[in-house]
């Protein structure tokens, strides 16, 4: 998937790491948050980015650990790398949220179970903002882009709570 070629390209980037501490990384500074991915989606992109040349490896070994694989950009990963950056700022940026499909039918339920799956949605809402804000705690002053994410993940959280509500609203006097 290209956002996830992208997040781990853009570690790399950095400077060379093995899969096992992209893994860490990710798990560190919560990434898996912001972007859907999991530990063996982690090693099996890797593979295939280094399948296509985007990656070079090499083995190291330091004295406290046993040899393991590190992997830098090549020149050909860090073009890729440039366009996927590009290609995810240009065009339309689709917004996809879970429980939009479960509201388009609310209408089909007895108005109880849809008061219900309001309440739970709002829930879900608050329980992130609660998850966000806990990790913006945790943030450093220094860690500028980290903390400009899980921002605009609050500011997003917030505006659609403020739409849920309004939705419920509607649907409320719609079922008056």
């Amino acid at each position: 998937m290209p956002t996830i070629d992208l997040l781990l390209l853009g570690m790399i980037s950095q400077h060379p790491m093995s899969a096992y501490d992209m893994v860490r990384f990710i798990e560190r500074h919560n990434l898996n948050r912001l972007v859907k991915i999991s530990k063996p989606a982690v090693y099996r992109n890797v593979r295939e980015l280094q399948r296509k040349g985007y990656l070079d490896a090499r083995m190291s070994k330091t004295r406290r650990w046993p040899e393991k694989r590190t992997f830098a950009l090549s020149e050909l990963g860090r073009e890729y790398l440039g366009e996927l950056m590009f290609s995810g700022v240009v065009g339309s940026t689709p917004v996809t949220i879970a429980f939009n499909a479960s509201l388009m039918f609310i209408t089909e339920l007895p108005k109880e179970q849809g008061d219900a799956l309001l309440r739970a949605c709002r829930e879900s809402i608050e329980g992130r903002l609660d998850v966000l804000d806990t990790e913006m705690n945790h943030r450093t002053a220094t860690d500028y882009v980290s903390r400009a994410l899980v921002e605009q993940q609050i500011r997003v959280m917030t505006v659609l709570l403020e739409w849920l509500d309004d939705f419920a609203d509607q649907y409320i006097r719609s079922n008056s």
